[in-house]
């Protein structure tokens, strides 16, 4: 019997993404009000070529606008987790419109995948040392578990961080269940 799951979780933002979004909108206040006393300037000192400098200075006043809206648009993000048998894809989606494939692993390689909240479990998690590579993929929901997966790709260890399912965690649990720690379930 196969097994299939996916489970979409959207990234929660932090203060970090609200502080760029207010950096953003001060920076377009600025080019606004700059292109808006340029074009008052070109008014008075161009006569009749003001029409035009007034028509282009529209024109950066909206692409400028734009660029705000598409920056902090393209900070939405969304993690799809899908599980088919061993195998974990983990997708990034930006945007709602682009995709890109962050990691894809196979459990029964995994050494240890555990929530990082399980005092048993957690060791390979808090004690991560400065040449192994972390991968947060976790939506950063407080209403999650986290867990952690320890695992070696071409002889080099990363720690993947995401929010499973309890579903998902038991479908992986299957495969290995020696590495795999169910945690609340």
């Amino acid at each position: 019997m196969d097994i299939f799951i996916e489970e979409l979780v959207k990234k929660r933002r932090e203060s970090k993404d609200y502080a760029v979004l207010a950096v953003l909108i001060l920076g377009g206040l600025i080019i606004s009000v700059a292109l808006i006393l340029l074009m008052l300037y070109a008014t008075l000192a161009l006569g009749e070529l003001s029409q035009i400098a007034g028509s282009i200075g529209m024109l950066l006043i909206a692409a400028a606008w734009y660029a705000v809206f598409y920056i902090y648009n393209s900070s939405s993000i969304e993690y799809e987790y899908i599980v088919v048998n061993n195998n974990l894809d983990i997708d990034k989606i930006m945007a709602k419109k682009r995709r890109k494939n962050v990691i894809e692993l196979d459990i029964k390689n995994a050494t240890v995948m555990a929530c990082i909240d399980d005092e048993e479990n957690n060791f390979v998690y808090k004690n991560i040392n400065s040449s192994v590579k972390v991968l947060d993929l976790s939506a950063k929901n407080p209403n999650l578990y986290t867990y952690f997966i320890d695992y070696s790709t071409d002889g080099k260890r990363e720690i993947i961080l995401f929010q499973p399912t309890s579903k998902m965690v038991e479908a992986l649990w299957k495969f290995n269940p020696k590495a795999v720690k169910k945690y609340n379930i």
